[in-house]
């Protein structure tokens, strides 16, 4: 009966052996698959993250509108790339005034709420930007100065007749506009600088708000008083 014993002993060894190897080679395929979930999910954060913080470069936080870097970007590449575009400079008048009388926090819904009617008010390729605290931007690719007048008297209107109560008792706000088309040779800052004197004028003009286009405000300056 030894034999037999030692036999059967050696069965046993071997299936246990097998056993053993079945599991280690199921335990390796279970960690492969966790290891390889655990990278797809690592992959999807990182990919994630760098979406966000690619998205936090390029908008302004607090209007989610496009940010100056974005904003000079696009205008260089549509410059360069020639062809009809205009510009619009936006000012919020007395903007320290609204926030000196009715709260910083009003006043940053005052430029949120801008923004908002900016993007309803503008068409889908154009490029609507916050430059920095109440001033903003508008690229309005393809439109003439007629056009972008009546894009920027569009905005004007919608800005007075927006209900600003809502947002605080007694606030008014407007904003002065100042248009200019591109002309030959004209750079990002050329154009940028025609249509800040266009935006000054409509604020001299109106006491605060208006809309103005460079051709409109031409030889102002040698008027007489």
């Amino acid at each position: 009966f030894q034999p037999a014993t030692s036999a059967c002993a050696r069965c046993a060894s071997a299936e246990a052996r097998v056993r053993i190897a079945s599991l280690a080679s199921r335990e390796s395929t279970v960690q492969w698959q966790l290891d390889a979930r655990r990278s797809e999910r690592d992959r999807v954060q990182l990919a994630s993250e760098a979406q966000r913080l690619e998205k936090l470069s390029m908008e302004d936080p607090l209007t989610e509108l496009a940010n100056r870097r974005s904003f000079e970007d696009h205008a260089r590449a549509q410059l360069a790339a020639g062809g009809v575009v205009s510009l619009a400079l936006i000012d919020v008048d007395h903007f320290k005034q609204v926030n000196d009388q009715h709260s910083h926090l009003v006043g940053d819904q005052v430029l949120s709420q801008i923004a908002r009617l900016m993007r309803q008010h503008v068409r889908e390729h154009d490029v609507a930007a916050r430059l920095a605290g109440d001033e903003f931007v508008l690229l309005l690719r393809g439109a003439t100065e007629e056009v972008a007048q009546q894009a920027c008297r569009r905005l004007d209107e919608a800005v007075r007749r927006h209900d600003w109560n809502a947002v605080s008792d007694g606030l008014r706000v407007s904003i002065s506009i100042g248009a200019a088309q591109r002309q030959e040779g004209d750079t990002l800052e050329t154009l940028m600088a025609r249509s800040d004197a266009a935006m000054y004028a409509a604020k001299r003009e109106r006491q605060g708000a208006g809309v103005r286009l460079t051709d409109e405000s031409e030889g102002e300056g040698d008027a007489p008083d």
